[in-house]
């Protein structure tokens, strides 16, 4: 967690000289909402699983964040091949995978671990972007989560 540290001191002078006065450190935990760097490992899974995933740390922060997850195609789909859903599933401290859909939302806590999954029976490779939506959107990380058939 980062801090503001307040810092008072004063000087009185007397007769004799210099003296100092009493010097008081008090510490202010700050609501820091920007994330230490994080970067989220490429994931390959095989069509119908098992299905790798990516972890991360969220340390830096002060306070709850909301991350925002947006999802793109990275590869032309030939034959008019259909694409599952971009949607990927999300785990934090490995409590059980969550599906969010495209653009959407969720809140991490400090220290707390994000993990992403995307699952799917067809092939294809999806960009990951997080964004961090308590920070105007500044994008975090971006990953790729490919699922190739046998």
């Amino acid at each position: 967690m980062k801090s503001i540290i307040v810092l008072a001191a004063f000087n009185t002078t007397a007769a004799d000289g210099l003296e100092f006065g009493t010097a008081w450190v008090t510490e202010y935990p700050s609501e820091d909402i920007v994330p230490d760097a994080l970067n989220w490992t490429d994931t390959i899974s095989v069509s119908g699983g098992p299905y790798n995933s990516t972890a991360e740390r969220v340390t830096g922060i002060g306070t709850s964040i909301t991350l925002r997850i947006t999802t793109s195609t990275t590869i032309t789909l030939l034959y008019k091949k259909s694409f599952d859903s971009l949607e990927v599933n999300y785990s934090l401290n490995t409590t059980g995978w969550t599906s969010v859909a495209n653009g959407g939302t969720f809140t991490v806590l400090p220290n707390q671990y994000v993990g992403f999954v995307r699952t799917g029976t067809k092939t294809g490779n999806a960009l990951v972007t997080v964004q961090n939506n308590s920070d105007g959107n500044a994008t975090l990380d971006t990953f790729n989560t490919i699922v190739n058939s046998l």
